[in-house]
């Protein structure tokens, strides 16, 4: 599917998601092949935004990022754009291990719960905080992530 994903996405780059799915479904793509698309075209964007470093390792590390960075590098070569920006964020998949990708959870939501905090929404939100602080290297223990969540509580 990596292939026709490619092959569609730059086609359809300049489609919203409504005719994306509308395209999508009429073709009759597989599920797969449709949310690959939409992911693709929908991430091209992004390629010309500042991201901070934790927005960087999150666009790098999702499945579709391979096909995103070759269908960007494409269409910014056909149309004599700049591939710095898909360069720059290949080189930064590259400098990364898998650990500094998806750094192991320091906490979860038990533990948030053992901490007494009600469980809810919130969970979310301090779970992806410490997330983002462990990939920006700002929390790399237990002890760091059971500061910054008593920090985030008092909030």
């Amino acid at each position: 599917p990596d292939s026709l994903a490619m092959a569609l996405s730059v086609l359809l780059s300049e489609c919203d998601a409504p005719a994306l799915e509308s395209i999508s479904r009429r073709w009759r793509l597989a599920n797969v092949e449709r949310t690959l698309l939409q992911n693709v075209v929908q991430s091209l964007p992004r390629f010309d935004e500042t991201l901070d470093r934790v927005a960087q390792i999150r666009f790098v590390r999702t499945d579709w990022w391979p096909v995103a960075s070759r269908v960007a590098r494409a269409i910014r070569g056909a149309a004599g754009q700049s591939v710095e920006p898909v360069v720059a964020l290949e080189a930064l998949r590259g400098s990364l291990s898998p650990e500094q990708m998806n750094p192991e959870r320091l906490m979860t939501g038990e533990d948030l719960k053992a901490l007494g905090l009600q469980p809810g929404p919130q969970y979310k939100d301090i779970l992806t905080a410490l997330e983002d602080a462990q990939l920006a290297g700002d929390v790399t223990s237990r002890t760091e992530a059971e500061a910054l969540v008593q920090s985030l509580v008092k909030e």
